[in-house]
């Protein structure tokens, strides 16, 4: 019965198609082992055992062509293409016609391979690849320029495309190009090009790598040509039609000309890392130089300018803590510094942090401040309250006043011991507190005052240091809990030295006073990431803005100068 059975044939169709196609796959599989090993003639055997049961599959068809090429029989293994062909029809080439009329104004530049896409067959042929598709780019982009350009600087890349004046950009490199053969899948051919393309006003198309695997090529010296010619249609398919029409201002900004030349950016990457490395050891002076070496590629980049500023501090900082009569070095020639810093060095370093820590501290308060006491006490609490006597030079009182807009009445809260838990003022003849005093340090003097507006807290001030007046000044949005503004006022002579502006919980913008003056000369706005977009600055002091500028992803784009004499005699001295 069992002998029967395995000589029946399979009466189903669709089953019989299934075991077909795994029998000719399973063929097709030894066929690779066998070219693999070089045993050509087990490797024609296994797949014209494959076309017994599977005459339609193509490719069993295009690998038999590939192994009778391989045997030296062109003719046999032209036939079996064409079969191949004839049941899988391949994808067409790619035309021979332009792709625009006329691409006079496009310039198409070609930068080197990065060092780890060097592969063996661009050593070997690299000019052959450059020479196909300098070619395809002929045919497909008339009167397109085409050159090779490796600038070492954003200002070089600039001056020369300057120089040039095109009317837009197109950078091309080549990822990987190169025909394989493998034991697995047999020969096959990869094109990687990586396109960029900017105008004058900047960035048209961002950076993206188009892939092409080709499996089974054409033979030889053919096999590269087809991946190569469809990755060059991909990049082109990939532009908008108004490439060559800008109308902006000839800007070539900085992201552009970095997405046009990878090299930069692996530069500046190299240099950041030795710079970060040297740091960590204590070399500070190298670092510095190295982020000085990253700022001479790009000056505008924000990583470079963070990591500069923060090496030339950490060397003053140096100089500060090794004095010049050590012997050892001088406030010229301190280069290195002890990465565990002695009990004496750490306390100087503390001191000299301190403004900034304060800073962060009183940011930090704000978030704690701002969660409690949003609305003004009820009604039942309110009439617990007792009148007093009110000091109308104190700090509540004037503050009290000018919230009501006239004169005020003082009620006290006290403890069953008779000690005042807090004080409120009120609008005289007003049921509902304008004010709201407390001592929040219970030293006996007051330190914090709580404004209230349509029984929803308003703004707050602060005396951190028990001065008698306050330092710090919050300003709430109309729910009486998200802070929408907050102020430090260090002199606490109400010219604030720093003003922070928040939107839906974010830092927005900052005012500052950065001479003392008691004017703030300093304006900067940030996105939602924190970087500065735009700077504003008073010089002189005289309330006019001298200097805007402007940055894009946390990097320079461009700058405004309103009064160029005063920033050339400031500059001068």
């Amino acid at each position: 019965m069992l002998s029967l059975a395995c000589a029946t044939p399979d009466t189903n169709p669709v089953a019989s198609e299934v075991a077909r196609d795994r029998f000719a796959r399973h063929r097709v599989q030894d066929a690779l082992r066998f070219r693999a090993d070089g045993n050509l003639e087990a490797a024609e055997r296994s797949l014209r055992r494959a076309l017994t049961l599977a005459p339609e599959d193509p490719r069993v068809h295009r690998l038999l062509a590939i192994v009778l090429t391989d045997l030296g029989r062109d003719a046999d293994a032209a036939q079996h293409r064409a079969e191949a062909d004839r049941i899988d029809p391949p994808p067409p080439l790619p035309p021979d016609t332009p792709w625009i009329e006329s691409a006079r104004g496009l310039l198409v530049v070609w930068v080197a391979p990065d060092p780890d896409d060097r592969t063996r067959h661009e050593r070997e042929r690299g000019d052959d690849v450059a020479e196909f598709l300098n070619q395809r780019l002929r045919t497909r982009l008339p009167n397109v320029e085409i050159i090779r350009l490796e600038p070492t600087s954003v200002r070089e890349a600039r001056l020369e495309l300057q120089r040039r004046s095109p009317r837009a950009v197109l950078s091309l490199q080549v990822k990987r190009a190169y025909c394989g053969d493998s034991r697995k899948d047999g020969p096959f051919a990869v094109a990687w090009l990586r396109r960029s393309a900017i105008r004058p006003s900047g960035m048209h198309a961002p950076p993206k790598t188009f892939r092409e695997v080709a499996i089974w090529p054409e033979p030889a010296a053919q096999c590269l040509r087809g991946a190569l010619s469809r990755s060059v249609e991909r990049v082109l398919t990939g532009l908008d039609p108004d490439l060559l029409t800008d109308t902006g201002p000839p800007r070539w900004p900085s992201d552009a000309l970095r997405a046009l030349f990878p090299s930069l950016g692996t530069a500046i990457r190299a240099q950041l890392e030795l710079g970060r490395a040297r740091l960590a050891t204590g070399r500070v002076a190298e670092a510095a130089e190295a982020f000085r070496k990253a700022q001479q590629v790009d000056p505008e980049d924000g990583d470079v300018q963070a990591y500069l500023a923060e090496a030339l501090l950490t060397l003053e900082m140096a100089r500060e803590l090794t004095p010049a009569a050590d012997g050892t070095e001088n406030a010229e020639g301190v280069g290195f510094l002890e990465p565990q810093l002695t009990p004496a060095q750490r306390a100087a370093a503390e001191r000299l942090l301190d403004e900034e820590r304060r800073t962060r501290q009183e940011i930090m308060g704000v978030l704690a401040i701002a969660g409690r006491d949003a609305e003004s006490p009820p009604d039942l609490a309110l009439r617990v309250l007792r009148a007093a006597v009110i000091d109308h030079d104190s700090t509540g009182a004037r503050l009290a006043r000018r919230r009501a807009g006239g004169p005020v009445e003082l009620r006290v809260l006290y403890a069953p011991d008779g000690g005042v838990v807090a004080k409120y003022y009120f609008a005289r003849g007003k049921r509902k507190p304008v004010l709201r005093e407390n001592d929040v340090d219970s030293d006996g003097r007051s330190d914090e005052w709580i404004a209230y507006a349509k029984g929803l807290r308003s703004e707050l001030w602060l005396d951190r240091k028990n001065a008698g007046e306050p330092d710090l000044h919050l300003v709430y949005a109309e729910d009486g809990r998200d802070v929408v503004r907050f102020e430090i006022d260090p002199e606490r002579d109400g010219s604030p030295s720093r003003i922070f502006r928040y939107r839906a919980g974010v830092l927005h913008s900052e005012d500052r006073d950065t001479d003392g003056d008691g004017t703030l000369d300093r304006f900067e706005t940030f996105d939602r990431e924190g970087r500065v977009t735009h700077r504003a600055e008073d010089l002189d002091g005289d309330g006019q803005i001298d200097i805007r500028t402007f940055y894009e992803n946390g990097s320079l784009s461009r700058r405004e100068i309103s009064n160029p004499s005063l920033v050339e005699q400031l500059l001068g001295e």
